[in-house]
């Protein structure tokens, strides 16, 4: 079937793209990474999955979890996206201004602040860092909050054509 072919696609690509992001840890003699990453990788999917399950199982108001989830992933594609960012600023044009510095005691290559990283933290983020992730994080929202509005146009249009329907009155 189409689904089944979809889901199997989807699961090799994946796998492919796992086989070709782990080929410079093989190439550095750093495997010890592969399988801690994993692990924590497993360890927060598992945490994850189970809170949305039990949620939806459990919640009969579901809007505090979609509001957690919302606000947990866009911090997380914001913190990948300025990560991503860091490599190309430090590659094209250099390092930028770094407007702070906190102690070397929470550097973001430190546990626990390094669990962090992935949201955005850095210990010395540069001026294009910072900018970066809030212009992202505002775009983000921007388009959470047009989807929402557009949502809630159907939503009304639909209530609007229900209630234009004529009643029927015959038993």
């Amino acid at each position: 079937s189409e689904l089944r072919f979809n889901i199997n696609w989807n699961v090799w690509r994946e796998m492919a793209e796992t086989g070709a992001f782990l080929i410079p840890s093989f190439l550095n003699g750093n495997e010890l990474a592969i399988p801690l990453s994993g692990l924590v990788g497993v360890i927060i999917g598992t945490v994850l999955g189970l809170l949305v399950y039990f949620g939806n199982k459990y919640l009969k108001d579901r809007r505090a979890l979609a509001i957690f989830m919302a606000v947990f992933l866009g911090a997380l594609a914001s913190g990948l996206f300025t990560g991503g960012i860091q490599y190309i600023e430090l590659e094209l044009i250099g390092r930028s201004a770094v407007p702070f510095r906190l102690p070397n005691s929470m550097a973001h290559w430190k546990l626990p602040f390094t669990l962090l990283k992935p949201f955005g933290y850095y210990s010395n983020p540069t001026v294009m860092m910072i900018g970066v992730y809030w212009g992202y994080t505002f775009l983000i929202v921007l388009g959470h909050g047009y989807f929402m509005y557009q949502n809630y146009k159907i939503a009304k249009e639909e209530q609007e054509k229900v209630l234009e329907r004529p009643v029927s009155t015959e038993a």
